[in-house]
Protein backbone atom coordinates (compact mmCIF):
# COMPACT_ATOMS: atom_id res chain seq x y z
CA UNK A 1 0.00 0.00 0.00
CA UNK A 2 1.24 3.62 -1.21
CA UNK A 3 1.35 5.39 2.16
CA UNK A 4 -0.33 9.18 2.04
CA UNK A 5 1.29 11.90 4.35
CA UNK A 6 0.12 15.40 5.11
CA UNK A 7 2.04 18.04 6.29
CA UNK A 8 1.63 21.25 9.04
CA UNK A 9 4.80 24.00 8.87
CA UNK A 10 5.09 25.74 12.10
CA UNK A 11 7.19 29.05 12.67
CA UNK A 12 8.25 27.87 16.29
CA UNK A 13 9.22 24.35 16.60
CA UNK A 14 8.19 24.47 20.57
CA UNK A 15 4.71 24.70 19.29
CA UNK A 16 2.33 21.98 19.50
CA UNK A 17 -0.51 20.71 17.26
CA UNK A 18 -3.17 22.80 18.80
CA UNK A 19 -6.15 24.18 17.04
CA UNK A 20 -7.21 28.00 17.24
CA UNK A 21 -10.04 26.74 20.01
CA UNK A 22 -7.06 25.18 22.43
CA UNK A 23 -5.20 28.03 21.90
CA UNK A 24 -8.07 30.30 22.19
CA UNK A 25 -9.22 28.26 25.97
CA UNK A 26 -5.47 28.74 26.82
CA UNK A 27 -5.69 32.37 27.09
CA UNK A 28 -8.81 32.65 29.47
CA UNK A 29 -8.16 34.08 32.30
CA UNK A 30 -7.44 32.13 35.52
CA UNK A 31 -10.98 30.90 37.00
CA UNK A 32 -12.84 31.07 33.83
CA UNK A 33 -15.10 27.06 33.72
CA UNK A 34 -13.84 24.88 31.65
CA UNK A 35 -15.51 24.66 28.27
CA UNK A 36 -15.89 21.11 26.63
CA UNK A 37 -13.96 22.24 23.42
CA UNK A 38 -16.27 20.35 20.82
CA UNK A 39 -19.87 21.86 22.42
CA UNK A 40 -17.85 25.83 22.41
CA UNK A 41 -17.06 25.02 18.35
CA UNK A 42 -20.55 23.92 17.69
CA UNK A 43 -22.32 27.28 19.39
CA UNK A 44 -19.59 29.51 17.76
CA UNK A 45 -21.19 27.39 14.37
CA UNK A 46 -23.99 28.32 15.30
CA UNK A 47 -23.56 32.09 15.66
CA UNK A 48 -21.84 31.88 12.38
CA UNK A 49 -24.30 30.92 10.63
CA UNK A 50 -26.59 33.25 11.94
CA UNK A 51 -24.91 35.89 9.89
CA UNK A 52 -23.27 34.23 6.94
CA UNK A 53 -25.53 33.96 4.41
CA UNK A 54 -25.34 37.63 3.86
CA UNK A 55 -22.36 37.35 2.28
CA UNK A 56 -22.19 33.97 1.02
CA UNK A 57 -23.77 33.40 -2.48
CA UNK A 58 -24.08 29.75 -1.35
CA UNK A 59 -23.86 28.10 1.64
CA UNK A 60 -23.84 24.42 2.89
CA UNK A 61 -26.83 22.62 3.76
CA UNK A 62 -27.17 23.36 8.05
CA UNK A 63 -25.99 19.65 8.64
CA UNK A 64 -23.12 19.25 6.98
CA UNK A 65 -21.03 20.65 9.91
CA UNK A 66 -17.70 20.00 8.35
CA UNK A 67 -18.16 22.26 5.07
CA UNK A 68 -19.52 24.83 8.08
CA UNK A 69 -16.32 24.84 9.99
CA UNK A 70 -13.77 24.98 7.43
CA UNK A 71 -15.44 28.33 5.67
CA UNK A 72 -15.34 29.26 9.78
CA UNK A 73 -11.79 28.37 9.69
CA UNK A 74 -11.35 29.69 6.16
CA UNK A 75 -12.37 33.29 7.08
CA UNK A 76 -10.07 33.14 10.98
CA UNK A 77 -12.70 31.76 13.12
CA UNK A 78 -11.44 29.30 15.87
CA UNK A 79 -12.70 25.35 15.82
CA UNK A 80 -10.80 22.05 16.46
CA UNK A 81 -9.58 22.16 12.56
CA UNK A 82 -5.80 22.06 12.40
CA UNK A 83 -4.54 23.20 9.02
CA UNK A 84 -2.67 20.55 7.02
CA UNK A 85 -1.41 20.04 3.21
CA UNK A 86 -0.74 16.96 1.44
CA UNK A 87 2.15 19.12 0.15
CA UNK A 88 5.84 19.40 1.96
CA UNK A 89 6.62 22.80 0.65
CA UNK A 90 3.59 24.37 1.22
CA UNK A 91 3.76 23.36 4.84
CA UNK A 92 7.92 24.66 4.53
CA UNK A 93 6.70 28.04 3.29
CA UNK A 94 3.64 28.26 6.36
CA UNK A 95 7.23 27.51 8.49
CA UNK A 96 9.62 29.77 6.78
CA UNK A 97 7.09 33.09 6.10
CA UNK A 98 6.48 34.32 9.88
CA UNK A 99 9.14 32.74 11.56
CA UNK A 100 11.29 34.68 14.23
CA UNK A 101 15.57 34.94 14.10
CA UNK A 102 16.84 32.89 16.16
CA UNK A 103 13.93 30.07 16.25
CA UNK A 104 13.91 27.06 14.65
CA UNK A 105 10.57 25.87 12.78
CA UNK A 106 9.15 22.76 12.34
CA UNK A 107 7.97 20.71 9.79
CA UNK A 108 5.03 17.98 10.93
CA UNK A 109 4.20 14.94 8.82
CA UNK A 110 1.26 12.82 9.86
CA UNK A 111 0.25 9.24 8.24
CA UNK A 112 -4.07 9.19 7.99
CA UNK A 113 -4.05 5.68 6.74
CA UNK A 114 -2.16 4.39 9.68
CA UNK A 115 -4.09 6.73 12.09
CA UNK A 116 -7.53 5.77 10.87
CA UNK A 117 -6.12 1.80 10.31
CA UNK A 118 -5.29 1.73 13.69
CA UNK A 119 -8.39 3.83 14.88
CA UNK A 120 -10.46 1.78 13.41
CA UNK A 121 -8.61 -2.31 14.78
CA UNK A 122 -9.46 -0.70 18.07
CA UNK A 123 -12.94 0.53 17.53
CA UNK A 124 -14.70 -1.28 14.75
CA UNK A 125 -17.83 0.04 16.10
CA UNK A 126 -16.77 3.35 14.09
CA UNK A 127 -17.12 1.95 10.89
CA UNK A 128 -21.27 2.18 11.06
CA UNK A 129 -20.99 6.09 11.66
CA UNK A 130 -21.54 7.78 8.17
CA UNK A 131 -23.46 10.47 6.73
CA UNK A 132 -25.76 9.69 4.26
CA UNK A 133 -24.05 10.81 0.65
CA UNK A 134 -21.49 8.58 2.30
CA UNK A 135 -22.93 5.43 2.91
CA UNK A 136 -22.55 2.39 0.48
CA UNK A 137 -19.99 4.38 -1.29
CA UNK A 138 -16.35 3.77 -2.11
CA UNK A 139 -15.45 7.54 -2.96
CA UNK A 140 -12.90 8.08 -0.31
CA UNK A 141 -13.52 11.81 0.01
CA UNK A 142 -16.63 11.31 1.21
CA UNK A 143 -16.19 8.59 3.28
CA UNK A 144 -13.42 10.66 4.96
CA UNK A 145 -16.10 13.39 5.57
CA UNK A 146 -18.50 11.51 7.36
CA UNK A 147 -15.88 10.73 10.05
CA UNK A 148 -16.72 14.04 11.59
CA UNK A 149 -19.80 11.68 13.43
CA UNK A 150 -16.61 9.58 15.10
CA UNK A 151 -16.72 12.59 17.59
CA UNK A 152 -20.13 11.26 19.52
CA UNK A 153 -19.19 7.63 19.08
CA UNK A 154 -15.93 7.30 21.12
CA UNK A 155 -16.78 7.00 24.79
CA UNK A 156 -14.99 8.81 27.66
CA UNK A 157 -11.71 7.55 28.14
CA UNK A 158 -10.67 6.37 24.70
CA UNK A 159 -8.19 8.41 22.24
CA UNK A 160 -9.02 9.42 18.69
CA UNK A 161 -7.63 11.59 15.73
CA UNK A 162 -8.26 12.15 12.33
CA UNK A 163 -7.60 13.71 9.01
CA UNK A 164 -10.81 15.38 7.61
CA UNK A 165 -11.46 16.76 3.92
CA UNK A 166 -14.47 18.40 2.92
CA UNK A 167 -16.75 17.25 -0.12
CA UNK A 168 -16.62 20.81 -1.24
CA UNK A 169 -13.40 22.29 -1.30
CA UNK A 170 -12.87 26.46 -1.33
CA UNK A 171 -11.04 28.08 -3.29
CA UNK A 172 -7.55 28.38 -0.63
CA UNK A 173 -8.20 24.38 0.37
CA UNK A 174 -7.65 23.93 -3.04
CA UNK A 175 -4.62 25.88 -4.38
CA UNK A 176 -2.99 24.99 -0.86
CA UNK A 177 -4.27 20.83 -1.12
CA UNK A 178 -5.85 20.96 2.40
CA UNK A 179 -7.28 19.11 4.67
CA UNK A 180 -7.67 19.40 8.95
CA UNK A 181 -6.35 17.16 11.38
CA UNK A 182 -9.15 17.07 14.39
CA UNK A 183 -9.55 15.04 17.73
CA UNK A 184 -12.47 12.63 17.47
CA UNK A 185 -11.76 11.59 21.53
CA UNK A 186 -13.45 13.11 23.91
CA UNK A 187 -11.55 14.08 26.31
CA UNK A 188 -7.48 15.48 26.33
CA UNK A 189 -5.65 17.90 23.26
CA UNK A 190 -5.35 16.94 19.99
CA UNK A 191 -2.26 16.42 19.96
CA UNK A 192 -2.70 13.22 23.25
CA UNK A 193 -5.24 12.18 20.87
CA UNK A 194 -3.33 11.86 17.85
CA UNK A 195 -0.81 9.65 20.11
CA UNK A 196 -3.42 8.01 22.31
CA UNK A 197 -4.24 5.96 19.13
CA UNK A 198 -1.31 4.41 19.47
CA UNK A 199 -1.25 3.84 23.48
CA UNK A 200 2.46 5.68 23.13
CA UNK A 201 3.86 6.15 26.57
CA UNK A 202 5.10 10.20 27.61
CA UNK A 203 8.77 8.71 26.53
CA UNK A 204 7.61 6.96 23.44
CA UNK A 205 6.08 10.50 22.36
CA UNK A 206 9.45 11.92 23.61
CA UNK A 207 11.89 9.68 21.54
CA UNK A 208 9.01 10.11 18.53
CA UNK A 209 9.59 13.71 18.35
CA UNK A 210 13.12 13.77 18.61
CA UNK A 211 14.44 16.15 16.05
CA UNK A 212 14.78 14.15 12.50
CA UNK A 213 17.47 14.94 9.91
CA UNK A 214 15.93 15.58 6.61
CA UNK A 215 18.06 13.83 3.85
CA UNK A 216 17.49 12.92 0.22
CA UNK A 217 17.39 9.21 1.02
CA UNK A 218 15.61 8.95 4.01
CA UNK A 219 11.94 7.78 4.46
CA UNK A 220 10.11 8.65 7.18
CA UNK A 221 9.98 6.99 10.40
CA UNK A 222 6.35 5.80 11.73
CA UNK A 223 3.38 7.55 11.44
CA UNK A 224 4.13 10.58 13.00
CA UNK A 225 7.53 12.76 12.62
CA UNK A 226 8.64 16.31 13.44
CA UNK A 227 11.73 17.93 11.09
CA UNK A 228 13.26 20.75 13.03
CA UNK A 229 15.41 23.35 10.70
CA UNK A 230 16.87 26.20 11.02
CA UNK A 231 15.66 29.30 10.80
CA UNK A 232 18.91 30.56 9.17
CA UNK A 233 17.57 28.48 6.29
CA UNK A 234 14.91 30.78 5.78
CA UNK A 235 16.05 33.40 2.59
CA UNK A 236 17.06 30.24 1.11
CA UNK A 237 14.17 28.10 1.13
CA UNK A 238 11.75 31.06 0.32
CA UNK A 239 13.66 31.96 -2.74
CA UNK A 240 13.34 28.17 -4.00
CA UNK A 241 9.70 27.89 -2.57
CA UNK A 242 9.11 31.03 -4.83
CA UNK A 243 10.55 29.35 -8.05
CA UNK A 244 8.17 27.12 -7.49
CA UNK A 245 4.96 29.68 -7.20
CA UNK A 246 4.60 28.58 -3.35
CA UNK A 247 4.28 32.47 -1.79
CA UNK A 248 1.25 34.40 0.00
CA UNK A 249 0.04 35.46 -3.68
CA UNK A 250 -0.22 32.08 -4.78
CA UNK A 251 -1.73 30.16 -1.91
CA UNK A 252 -3.96 32.94 -0.92
CA UNK A 253 -5.54 34.43 -4.15
CA UNK A 254 -6.33 37.62 -4.91
CA UNK A 255 -5.40 41.02 -3.15
CA UNK A 256 -5.06 40.03 0.41
CA UNK A 257 -2.17 37.17 -0.68
CA UNK A 258 -0.23 39.93 -3.26
CA UNK A 259 -0.29 42.39 -0.27
CA UNK A 260 0.85 39.85 2.45
CA UNK A 261 3.95 38.83 0.22
CA UNK A 262 5.22 42.70 0.44
CA UNK A 263 6.19 41.23 3.47
CA UNK A 264 8.90 39.10 2.03
CA UNK A 265 10.11 40.92 -0.93
CA UNK A 266 12.68 42.40 0.43
CA UNK A 267 13.93 38.63 0.74
CA UNK A 268 12.99 37.05 -2.55
CA UNK A 269 12.08 40.18 -4.61
CA UNK A 270 14.90 42.32 -6.37
CA UNK A 271 16.40 45.55 -4.79
CA UNK A 272 14.42 48.39 -5.79
CA UNK A 273 16.01 50.41 -8.70
CA UNK A 274 16.50 53.60 -6.22
CA UNK A 275 18.37 51.45 -3.53
CA UNK A 276 22.16 52.04 -3.58
CA UNK A 277 23.73 48.81 -2.79
CA UNK A 278 26.06 49.08 -0.15
CA UNK A 279 29.68 47.79 -0.37
CA UNK A 280 30.70 46.19 2.56
CA UNK A 281 34.27 46.81 2.03
CA UNK A 282 33.75 50.52 1.46
CA UNK A 283 33.97 51.14 5.08
CA UNK A 284 37.43 49.45 5.52
CA UNK A 285 39.02 50.89 2.39
CA UNK A 286 37.94 54.62 3.04
CA UNK A 287 39.57 53.61 7.03
CA UNK A 288 42.29 52.18 5.30
CA UNK A 289 43.00 55.59 3.40
CA UNK A 290 42.74 58.01 6.36
CA UNK A 291 45.53 55.88 8.40
CA UNK A 292 47.72 55.64 5.33
CA UNK A 293 47.29 59.88 4.90
CA UNK A 294 47.91 60.38 8.85
CA UNK A 295 51.61 57.86 8.25
CA UNK A 296 52.40 59.45 4.95
CA UNK A 297 51.98 55.97 3.95
CA UNK A 298 51.10 56.27 0.07
CA UNK A 299 47.45 54.92 -0.80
Amino acid sequence: MLLQWVFRGQADASWSLSPSIERLLNRLPFGWPKFNPFRLEEHFRQKFMRYAHAFLSEEPTEENVLEWLALVQHHGGPTTLLDVTHSFYVAAFFAFADVEVGRDVAIWAICPQMIDACLLRKHPELREKTIPEAKNTRDPVKSRASQLGWRDRLTPGNWGATVLEPYRMNERLMVQQGAFLCSVGSQGTLQENIFGVFDLTPADVKQLLEPVTLTPKERFPGVVAKFVLASNLRQDALMDLKRMNVTWASLFPGLDGYARQLYLELLVGPRPPWVEEEDPMAAMRAKAAQRSKGTGIPD
